[in-house]
């Protein structure tokens, strides 16, 4: 349980332990064998960043890269509106930052030989589910308050009846069948949602 506090890692902390491993790998079994290993793996970056050219170096070939969602409508925020509808200005901010996002990807695998990317568009995966006027799109499964939003999920939080009924397990993160829409489409959607390949293709080519 989260319990109102932040364990998540740092990207570049993930991207130190992934040299250090890198390394060791390389001295278990040798820098071919390590690097055919890489250029043939996944690498899923879920965050904001532009790190995407230190993972290249470190011989990272596949790139599975996800755009935010629409963030004005996590509940955390709708609350603060008095309808409890979606902050469209955030939603602006979102998409503009994951399509600057997708042109970097352009532009990164543009110039840089034998990189492929998958880049999916979490904000046209979603856009059809957020207008459904139900208060278990607008809710959170676990919090209190309004829209079980006015605290962090905590073992004394509300819980709901079943969270598979719910867009967002707390606050701020989607639940887990909110999360297998995004990934089934990720992995067999067409073009509108992911681009320029899904991540099946992606995995074959």
């Amino acid at each position: 349980m989260n319990q109102g506090q932040n364990f998540s890692v740092s990207l570049n902390k993930q991207i130190d332990y992934f040299e250090r491993i890198t390394h060791s790998q390389k001295t278990r079994l040798g820098d071919a064998a390590t690097s055919l290993f890489l250029s043939q793996s996944l690498f899923v970056v879920s965050t904001g960043s532009n790190d995407f050219s230190m993972l290249y170096e470190l011989g990272a070939r596949k790139l599975v890269v996800f755009g935010t969602s629409q963030v004005g409508c996590a509940p955390l925020l709708r609350r603060t509106t008095p309808s409890g509808d979606c902050i469209e200005e955030l939603n602006e901010v979102s998409r503009l930052f994951s399509n600057a996002v997708e042109v970097l990807l352009h532009d990164l695998a543009s110039t840089s030989k034998g990189l492929s990317y998958t880049f999916v568009d979490s904000y046209r995966v979603m856009a059809p589910v957020y207008p459904t006027p139900q208060n278990m799109i607008k809710s959170a499964c676990c919090g209190s308050g309004t829209l079980n939003a006015e605290s962090a999920c905590t073992p004394n939080a509300t819980y709901c009846s079943s969270r598979l009924g719910h867009l967002f397990w707390d606050r701020t993160h989607l639940t887990e069948a909110a999360q297998r829409l995004i990934a089934e489409v990720a992995y067999h959607g067409g073009r509108e949602f992911v681009r320029p390949m899904n991540i099946q293709q992606l995995y074959e080519s």
